[in-house]
């Protein structure tokens, strides 16, 4: 066999139900602390730059494994099999946030004006789609320090066991991984505009 992981491993990632999910997760979490402390940091402080990146790759070893624990081939076709997997799972992993943002934004347009015109309707639904997904990037950087905090707060608690440190050290992260991202998008953008 070209390419296989741990059996446990696969377990992990073949679970669907949400909560054995959320349990699954706190194991990887668990299991790798110094590379979800590292991708936490990442997450806090260069957040708006990676969130594409990182979701591609969290989508795509989510297929991966999935097709893995899945597939009953072996050699060149298992790993044609995984490779394809991936990439399908990457692309969903890519486009997932966006399209619930859009999806929930232009329902919620569309809602609006349900009853009066079904073409107003329509037309806010798409404007508001439309808002809802520049607000998205405006506020990814507070988005994404977030869930780096989280991550980073995570492994605290269980390398440590206490609440009250995680919940400082996620706030911490948040509160200065949003200001600095959003000082350094500042930053960059007013180099952008020096240069034209």
């Amino acid at each position: 066999m070209i390419f296989s992981l741990p059996p446990r491993i696969l377990d992990l990632f073949s679970v669907l139900e949400p909560s054995e999910l959320v349990t699954s997760l706190t194991e990887i979490v668990s299991v790798f602390p110094i590379l979800f402390l590292i991708i936490g940091i990442l997450y806090c402080y260069f957040g708006r730059e990676i969130f594409d990146i990182f979701n591609f790759l969290i989508g795509g070893l989510f297929g991966l494994g999935l097709s893995l624990s899945m597939s009953t081939g072996s050699g060149l076709t298992l790993f044609l099999f995984a490779i394809i997997s991936f990439l399908i799972g990457g692309a969903i992993g890519f486009f997932a946030p966006y399209l619930l943002v859009g999806i929930i934004g232009f329902f919620l347009g569309l809602g609006l004006l349900a009853g009066i015109s079904p073409v107003l309707s329509l037309i806010l639904g798409v404007t508001v789609a439309i808002i809802a997904l520049i607000l998205f990037r405006f506020f990814l950087p507070a988005l994404t320090a977030l869930i780096g905090g989280l991550l980073v707060g995570s492994v605290v608690f269980n390398l440590t066991g206490f609440v009250e440190l995680s919940i400082i050290i996620v706030l911490f992260l948040f509160i200065t991984g949003t200001i600095f991202q959003y000082l350094e998008y500042d930053t960059s953008v007013r180099r952008k505009m020096g240069n034209y």
